[in-house]
Formats: C-alpha cells, structure tokens, sequence
C-alpha cells in the first residue's frame, strides 16, 4: 500500500513536470502604456503584445467599471458577477481586430483574476494592478450581452499589467498652494500663501498701466472673444524689454452697467496680468490672477462691449490651474480706468468708414466712388468681359465661375456668382442696396491676384441678374447680366458684410448671357480642372486644424466598442465612440499657453493662422460652448 501510495505521488510530480494540469492552452501575453479615458470612465491600452497577430492586426484591452462607485479596493474578477460580461461591475476585455479595423478576430473576457486599485480620484482616474485569465467569448446583444465561452476557444493570460492614471495629491503640513495634481491644498482668504505653504499677510507691489484697447477675436466657427488690454508702464514687472500685459476677458453674452466682483467665483469679467508677454510667439512667463477687487462699468454703448469704467484689483501669481504658487509674488493695480467707447471720425467725409465699424455720410449712389479723400466722385471703372465658355460650377457653395478679361494675371483673377439660399432663382434680381451679410440673394465678386500680397475684392454695387433657366438638382442654369457694376470691397470677417474702400476701383460688366453647362474650354463638369476656379479657396483651410483627426489605434467601425461617451450600458456593439481631443477646445481667454503659432491665444478654438482669408464664404458655424478660464 505504502508503494502505492509513494507511486501515485511520484506520477502526479511527473504529470505537474509535463504541466498538463495547469492551463497549457493559454498565451501569455504583456500589457503596458494602460491610460484612462475620461469620457468613458474606462482604462485602455493599444500596447498588446504576445498574441497571435497577422501582419497589421491590432488589438486593444480594455477594464470597463459600471458600479455607481468605485473605490480603492481589491476585486474579484471570478466572482459570480462578474463571471459574465451581461451582469459584472469591474469587466476586463481584449479585442483582436482585423487588419482592416472594422471587425473583430477574437474577443475575450475574463474568466478569472484580481483587479487591484491602490488609488482612485474624484474624475475615476485610478492606480492598481490586475493579474487575470481572459477566455474567448461570444456577447449576445439581444440577451443583455450576455458573454459566452466559445468551445475550444482560445485564452490569454495576464501575469501583472500595471497603470498609473491618477495622481496622489501631496498636502500633509500645507495650508495653501498646489497639491500637484491641479489643485489646491487650501485658500488664504484675505492673506498670501508663504513659500513655506502657509497662509501669510500680503505684501504687494504697485502696478500701473497705460491705455486700454478693446480686442476683438473671432474664432474658427465665428464665435467672438472681447478683451480689454493695457500695458503696464515704466520698467515692468519682469523683463524690461518684454512689455506687461493687464488684460480685463469677458464671459457674458453681453455687457451691461454695473459692478462686477473680482472675489471669489469668477463673475461677468476677470482679469489677468502675462509677465513678459511675447506677442509674436505668443507666450508668457508668469501669469498673475484675481484675488480681490472690482469692476465698475459705468457708461456702455449699447449692443456692443465698448464701455467706460474703474476698477481696482489684486493679482496673485498662480500657475497654469490657477492655484497661488507658494511665495509667489502679487501686485496690486488702484482706481484704474478705461475708456474704449469708440467715437466716429467723419469731420469732412461725406463717405467711407468712421473708425468705429460704420460710414460716414448717407454713401455715395451707385453711380458714384468714395475717393481717398472720403468724398464721393463719379464713377471711373474698367470694363470687364467674362470668358462664358469656360463656366465651372460648385455645388458645395452653389457658384459659377469663370475667367475676365483684362486681368492681372493671378491664378485666381475669377468671377464668381453664388446663388445664396435664393428661392425662387428663376427671375430678375435687383443688385443695388445688397450686401454680402444679407440673409440671402444673388452675390456676384470680381477678385483680382495683383500679385500674391495683394489680393483685391470686388462687390456688386448695382446691376441686375435675369435667370431664365435652372435645374437645382444638376446646377444647370442661363443667366443674363445687365449693367452690372462692382465697387472694391473689404469683407468683415465677423458678420460678413462688405465695405467699400474708400479710393478703391471699381469694374463694370460687359452685358452678357452665360449658361452652364458651357460650350467650350475645360470641361464645365469637373470644376477642379479649371485653374481659375477658386472651388479651394488658397486661404481656407481644407481641414479644420483644431479637430482631431481619427485616431488610427481605433477602428472607424468598432463592433466591441472601445470608448462611447456617456455609454452606461455594457454594450459592446457601440460604434459612436467619441475621441477626446488633444487640443483645448474650450480655451477662450488670451492664455498663451497652447503653442500655436497664430497670434489668437488659447484656443477658443483659434481662427486659422493663415489670418488672410479676404473671400469669406457663408457656411453654416457651430459654437465652441462655453467661456471657461484656462491658462
């Protein structure tokens, strides 16, 4: 018996010695780079090596958390609910996909494991580890998404994966000051923060200032930014080469009289002061926020953000979350005021701009020419002829164009006529009194390459248009041009609306009937063959910069969604997943800090930094949101 019981022994060390009771099946496989996706509330990595890829297959895992709360803790990735993917909290997966990215090669889920997670913050970031075997599955939809181990399917299995997501705040002995993870380790109400983190009387320095300037931004999708700006005089605060720049932002839709606080929340208003702020690079050393203080708008001109006020503050050096730095330094600026309500300058004009976004006079009539010297002069225009058999057409901006003759030369000598939300188009259409910033018509541009800095603009400012013939589906049209006269224009970028320059040419048209189709020259169907055609407009950007592209680690149709944006399901057919952008889209104030290289700071999100686009064209523009404070 005792011989027996030696030789079962030694033949089950023997059948451990070959493994054939442990999990031979599986693959070992590594996991590194693991970061959390905050839209998702999900940890992720694309970093997957050691399983079984053909040439350009991909994989990515994943841990998925669904319980209300999560804390630091040690999970159970066996336990009878989260065995299967329809019912656990904490649900680790890989996905295998296809070279091509749009399918799946083999999904897993685990069977077996240890979820550990030693810290985890207010927004779900977290640091832990996990050791766990994952099994091929089968999710079915229509059932909960209940998870099926797949017969003889394959497993994988994770012998320590680690991440480090959140950050540890670092507060112990401090009072005040950052706790290195963006926030802040407490307030100092009415008192600095000491070097040594603690609270401590101030002890500023006076500031003063020179004129302030109303600025005006735009952004890529038309939405407006106001700042008032000044400088600070004498040596400065930091270098004395690199000037100073106090600036007053506003967050309200509009302005309005009254006082705004400067303590506590941010308000209506707020005010920062860049140390050394360098225009052309559009960078800053220090940045200097609000404590204390007020605003007293005393005169506004109504519609507008032109006002006359004082204010007094308080500013604290603060870092880029707009915590106090510890020690940092801190001036104070008093009894302040500003004055941009602009004043029209139209002594002697009887046309042309005021200085304030207006015109002087009641404008010259359509026979007539604002000259340099703002007086109205008649006409004195270059007749033009128009190549009518050389049409193209666009039917993204609903244009025809074609050539003119006498011209400059330029690669984009053009005219162009775009039928603008014009309904009905068959019939006459008066050309006096329009503006490009009207809500809809027929617009006819005459533009003119002098040479590649000076690019000219030219508007109609009288004349008519008579279609006879169109087909809305095709594009087909014939249209007559009658005593058609155009006057050198400036475009707003804000509204659209076109300005005449006072001292600037104008054009006339030769009569004319063209159709489109065209008879001969380049074919009138394919617009991109014609060399005149601006259907790409050399200053607007094909791509819109400030949107991410599509992130190339994740498939353009994910059949195990990987990330969906307020996904609360466990729903592993999304395919809207939603990428975070790596630029800071809601940036609105002038914090430059983003690195961009045009001269509208922090991205709101920033108008192209070409800045030369003189042909706007009218699309439909989407808001970037809200006005948030970002340095």
């Amino acid at each position: 018996m005792k011989k027996l019981f030696v030789s079962a022994i030694a033949i089950f060390a023997c059948l451990l010695s070959f493994n054939l009771f442990a999990d031979s099946e599986c693959t070992g496989i590594s996991i590194e780079n693991i970061e959390y996706n905050s839209s998702s509330k999900r940890l992720v990595s694309t970093d997957v090596t050691g399983l079984d890829f053909a040439d350009g297959e991909t994989a990515k895992f994943q841990i998925e958390f669904y319980a209300d709360e999560l804390t630091a803790d040690s999970y159970d990735l066996g336990s009878e609910k989260n065995a299967n993917y329809k019912t656990c909290d904490e649900c680790a997966r890989i996905f295998h996909y296809n070279a091509a990215g749009d399918g799946l090669v083999t999904q897993y889920f685990q069977e077996s494991g240890t979820l550990e997670l030693s810290y985890v913050d207010t927004e779900g970031a977290s640091n832990g580890v996990i050791s766990a075997k994952l099994v091929e599955v089968t999710i079915d939809s229509s059932n909960g998404y209940q998870s099926t181990p797949v017969e003889n399917g394959k497993c994988v299995e994770i012998e320590t994966a680690a991440w480090d997501t959140a950050c540890i705040p670092q507060c112990e002995g401090k009072s005040c000051g950052s706790d290195g993870c963006g926030g802040s380790c407490g307030t100092c109400d009415g008192q600095a923060c000491g070097a040594d983190f603690q609270c401590t009387p101030f002890n500023c320095s006076e500031l003063s200032i020179g004129e302030f300037e109303l600025v005006v931004e735009s952004d890529y999708y038309g939405d407006h930014y106001y700042y008032y700006d000044a400088y600070t005089t004498g040596n400065g605060i930091g270098s004395a080469s690199v000037p100073d720049l106090f600036e007053i932002s506003f967050i309200a839709d509009e302005l309005t009289t009254g006082i705004v606080d400067l303590t506590g929340d941010i308000g209506d208003a707020y005010v920062i002061l860049y140390e050394d702020y360098d225009v052309e690079n559009n960078s800053t050393k220090k940045y200097y926020f609000q404590e204390s203080g007020s605003l007293n708008f005393t005169e506004v001109k109504e519609g507008t953000f032109e006002s006359r006020g004082t204010g007094s503050v308080r500013l604290v050096e603060v870092d880029t979350d707009i915590v106090p730095v510890a020690g940092g330094k801190c001036y104070t600026l008093d009894n302040f005021a500003w004055d941009t309500v602009c004043v029209p300058q139209c002594e002697g004009k009887q046309c042309g701009p005021d200085g304030c976004g207006g015109t002087c006079g009641e404008g010259c009539s359509v026979d007539q020419t604002c000259n340099a010297e703002f007086q109205c002069v008649a006409d004195s225009c270059t007749t033009i002829t128009l190549d009518t058999t050389n049409v193209t057409f666009d039917d993204y901006y609903m244009s025809y164009y074609m050539p003119y003759t006498p011209n400059s030369g330029g690669e984009y000598d053009t005219f162009s006529l775009q039928l603008y939300y014009v309904d009905p188009v068959i019939g006459t259409h008066e050309l006096a009194g329009t503006n490009y910033a009207d809500e809809t018509g027929v617009f006819i541009f005459v533009y003119d390459e002098t040479d590649s800095d000076d690019y000219k603009t030219y508007f109609q400012k009288k004349g008519q248009v008579k279609v006879t013939a169109y087909d809305e589906e095709a594009g087909n049209i014939t249209a007559e041009l009658k005593d058609v006269k155009l006057a050198e224009v400036t475009i707003n970028e804000d509204d659209y609306s076109t300005v005449p320059v006072a001292g600037g040419k104008c054009y006339e048209i030769q009569n004319v009937t063209f159709s489109y189709p065209a008879g001969e020259g380049n074919d009138p169907t394919d617009p991109t063959t014609d060399p005149t055609n601006p259907t790409t407009d050399p200053t607007e950007p094909t791509t819109d910069p400030t949107e991410p592209t599509t992130d190339p680690t994740e498939p353009t149709s994910d059949p195990a969604d990987t990330g969906d944006t307020g996904d609360t399901d466990n729903d592993p057919a999304d395919t809207g997943d939603t990428e975070v952008p790596g630029d800071d889209t809601s940036d609105t104030g002038s914090a430059p800090s983003d690195g961009d290289t045009d001269t509208t700071p922090a991205d709101g999100d920033d108008t192209p930094a070409d800045g030369d686009d003189t042909t706007p064209t009218k699309e439909s523009k989407k808001s970037s949101g809200c006005s948030v404070v970002t340095l």
